[in-house]
């Protein structure tokens, strides 16, 4: 058991003592033991997901629900007790009881998963990171491969992404599922220790379809930023944006809103290109074509033809205009930017 709570409910002018259980197994919902009236069940669905918690994400706040995998369920008792209203109007006398339970289970379920976070991020993909490093070790990447990294539309290309990109001398590093927070992590052991002189980077979109909000994914995207230019200022970093996937669709405008960011702040930064596949991937009538997808979610053949031309256009016109900038030039950018945070070994010896 998580947590009991012992609150109370009003039948008429008695205040009734009433205990609400939580086990942590299972995934967020509520189910009341007993006999439950109507009205019992309204104040469960006035707390629930698509009330109360879908306003917060509808509002453009972070909602902490789909941060935890595994509220629980909770047991309202006594199980004699009558479940039904006895107040006039839409007040339910058990909405406290159940809402009091709920927030104290995030708060204890939140705080154990702060513990668990740090260890989360670097052992869910162990396996496929190790199986990563072996193949560093046994074909040694130089600063002339291009780094392909992120999510799952890159890690189901397989060894077909460097076969189509083999102009650029391309690397799969990337690993299914993967937020901003697994990629940050993954950098010094994938990619860094080889300075590449090129990352292609396609990341955010499970963030933010697993409940992140826009602004918090750029932040993360910035730090990531700051680690590839800390280990070398001239990599050129190619930001994939999110696909309009169309098991997504809900998350559209979010992720919109984070591609927009990190647009914008291409546009101010030497070293960073944004390569637009969303409106590529419409019709001509601006309506997703659906064909360029096996699943809803992830690339087809020929989507990936569409992605080959579009990155491959992308290097190739960053090839004609390289920065002339030093790298010192290219740190107060950055730093002005607020990519880094955070002086310098150098800066701080003058």
């Amino acid at each position: 058991m998580l947590v009991k709570l012992k609150t109370f409910s009003l039948l008429g002018i008695d205040a009734v003592p009433v205990e609400v259980d939580c086990a942590d197994i299972g995934m967020p919902k509520t189910i009341l033991v007993g006999l439950p009236e109507a009205a019992v069940k309204e104040s469960t669905y006035r707390i629930g997901y698509n009330n109360f918690w879908g306003h917060i994400e509808n509002s453009g706040y972070f909602n902490p629900i789909l941060a935890l995998p595994e509220i629980g369920h909770s047991n309202l008792a006594p199980a004699d007790l009558p479940k039904h209203i006895y107040n006039r109007g839409s007040w339910t006398p058990h909405n406290f009881s159940i809402a009091l339970w709920f927030l104290v289970s995030l708060v204890l379920i939140y705080a154990g998963c702060n513990k668990e976070k740090k260890l989360l991020h670097e052992e869910r993909f162990e396996d496929e990171i190790r199986q990563y490093e072996l193949l560093n070790q046994n074909f040694p990447p130089t600063s002339e491969n291009t780094f392909f990294i992120g999510s799952s539309n890159f890690t189901l290309w397989g060894s077909g992404l460097e076969e189509q990109f083999a102009q650029f001398n391309a690397v799969n590093r990337a690993f299914g599922g993967a937020q901003t927070t697994d990629l940050f992590s993954a950098l010094d052991r994938l990619v860094l220790p080889y300075k590449p002189n090129r990352i292609v980077v396609f990341i955010g979109g499970n963030d933010i379809a697993y409940g992140a909000n826009p602004e918090s994914v750029f932040e993360n995207f910035k730090r990531i930023l700051e680690k590839i230019w800390t280990a070398n200022p001239k990599t050129e970093v190619f930001f994939v944006s999110p696909t309009h996937a169309p098991s997504r669709e809900r998350h559209w405008i979010k992720m919109d809103s984070y591609d927009k960011k990190v647009f914008d702040l291409a546009q101010k930064l030497d070293g960073l290109y944004h390569i637009d596949i969303t409106n590529p991937m419409n019709d001509a009538q601006g309506n997703l074509r659906k064909d360029l997808y096996q699943d809803g979610l992830h690339l087809n053949e020929s989507g990936r033809k569409l992605w080959v031309y579009l990155i491959s256009s992308a290097i190739e016109e960053s090839q004609k205009n390289p920065t002339a900038k030093t790298d010192d030039l290219l740190h107060r950018q950055r730093k002005e930017i607020g990519i880094f945070r955070r002086n310098t070994v150098a800066e701080s010896k003058q």
